[in-house]
């Protein structure tokens, strides 16, 4: 579990960082997706850069796959309950920031603040009262 934290971990640590290797992963999968266009092969679903909103990829991705992990993570080693902190704070930074690219209608922005509150509401149970905070 250490091992696959420290591999797809990156939207567990500060923003600066996380976002900066989300983007390059992002960069990674529109060049494969480049090549499957190339080919004249179907393009996986995350590899097309013309369809692909980065910032609500990794809403997706902090949603679907992170939280969860995180959350069993901080469970067994709950000295490492900084990276639920930093996944919350960065699911709404990605929020903010798909917000302001996409401008979408009133009622999809609240599903997503909805979807989005619920992943920064398990993350701040997980986190341990400490005197310095993060």
């Amino acid at each position: 579990a250490l091992l696959h934290c420290a591999d797809v971990g990156n939207p567990m640590k500060p923003w600066e960082i996380a976002q900066k290797l989300a983007y390059l992963c992002m960069d990674e999968f529109f060049a494969q997706g480049d090549k499957e266009k190339e080919l004249g092969i179907p393009v996986q679903m995350l590899n097309d850069r013309e369809k692909v909103n980065r910032a609500n990829s990794q809403i997706g991705f902090i949603e679907f796959m992170m939280a969860p992990f995180v959350e069993a993570m901080v469970l067994i080693f709950p000295q490492l309950d900084s990276m639920a902190y930093h996944l919350g704070q960065n699911i709404k930074l990605w929020a903010n920031l798909w917000q302001s690219e996409v401008r979408p209608e009133e009622d999809q922005a609240e599903k997503v603040r909805s979807r989005v509150q619920k992943v920064v509401t398990k993350c701040n149970a997980l986190l341990r009262e400490t005197a310095g905070g993060y």
